[in-house]
C-alpha cells in the first residue's frame, strides 16, 4: 500500500498500479488486502466504469452519451474527466452527492449510483474491496497505459485510434509526465 500522494512514483513504468475506490484510514497497513480493511471510508470522486464488449464504436457511443447525460445533469464539462483504461474507459467527475465517510459507504455509493444512473452501461465496481487502475500506468493485459482522452477526440476518431494513443510512446501527456516525475 502507498499513499495517494505517492502515486505518481508509478506512473509510465512497467507494472501495473491500482488504486482503491473510497479513501482508506490508516489501519489499511495492518491489513494484508483490502478486502480485509474494516475501518471508515472516504470518497474523493466519481467513477463510472465502461468495459469493452464486443465494439469499440458502440462502447464509445455510450461514453459519449453518458457524458451528455452528466451535463443534463448540471455537472459541469470541465469537471468530466474522460481515461481510455487499456481496453475500456472511465469517467470521473468530482463527488458531489455529498457522502460523508462512513464504514457502510461503499454499499451506499453503489445503490445510489444504481438508481440514479439506470440506463447505462456501468460496471457496478463499488463495493468496499474494489481497486481500479490508476492514471497513466500500464494493462498489462492490452500493453496498454490508462491516459485522459478528450471527449471531442472520441466524437471524431475511432477505438483503434484511442487504442493507438495509449502506447507509451504516443501519448502526448507522456512527455508532460516524464518532466514533472
Amino acid at each position: 500500500f502507498i499513499k495517494l500522494k505517492d502515486i505518481k512514483d508509478y506512473i509510465y513504468k512497467d507494472i501495473e498500479v491500482y488504486r482503491s475506490m473510497f479513501l482508506l484510514d490508516d489501519s489499511i497497513y495492518d491489513c494484508k488486502s483490502v478486502k480485509e480493511y474494516k475501518g471508515i471510508y472516504g470518497l474523493d470522486r466519481l467513477l463510472f466504469d465502461f468495459d469493452y464488449k464486443k465494439s469499440g464504436s458502440k462502447l464509445i457511443k455510450e461514453v459519449l452519451n453518458f457524458r451528455s447525460g452528466l451535463i443534463d445533469r448540471n455537472v459541469d464539462q470541465k469537471y468530466i474527466q474522460i481515461w481510455f483504461s487499456g481496453r475500456g474507459f472511465h469517467v470521473v467527475i468530482p463527488e458531489y452527492y455529498g457522502f460523508k465517510p462512513s464504514d457502510n459507504l461503499p454499499a451506499l455509493v453503489r445503490e445510489t449510483i444504481k438508481r440514479d444512473f439506470k440506463g447505462y452501461d456501468i460496471d457496478l465496481i463499488y463495493d468496499n474491496a474494489r481497486i481500479i487502475r490508476a492514471e497513466h500506468t500500464k494493462n498489462m493485459k492490452s500493453d496498454l497505459y490508462k491516459i485522459p482522452i478528450h471527449y471531442s477526440y472520441l466524437e471524431t476518431h475511432n477505438y483503434e485510434e484511442v487504442k493507438a494513443l495509449a502506447i507509451l510512446q504516443n501519448h502526448p501527456s507522456y512527455e508532460i509526465w516524464k518532466k514533472d516525475g
